[in-house]
């Protein structure tokens, strides 16, 4: 993605909550030798997870990838609630 979008100047603050460990800990891996301060890898379930537990209330973006085929329905509905109401223009 930083390919198209600079995470660093973006985003005040990213955050990767994935179940696995051994996947944390290899995205903090990445993240700390990519210099990217902003990213927080949190290892928890996602069923868990409160944008307002951390810096933010609101988010700009909420990203799910392989995620969507693992956990149910109803978790992915969960961080709608934590999006900002932003219009995008063309």
């Amino acid at each position: 993605m930083n390919k198209y979008i600079s995470i660093t100047k973006s985003f005040r603050a990213v955050y990767i909550v994935d179940f696995s460990s051994s996947l944390c800990s290899k995205a903090r891996e990445r993240f700390a030798r990519l210099g990217w301060s902003n990213v927080h890898v949190l290892c928890m379930d996602a069923r868990k997870f409160n944008i307002g537990d951390y810096e933010v209330e609101k988010a700009d973006w909420v990203s799910f990838s392989y995620s969507l085929s693992m956990i149910p329905e109803c978790v992915i509905n969960l961080p709608l609630q934590y999006i900002n109401n932003i219009s995008l223009e063309t």
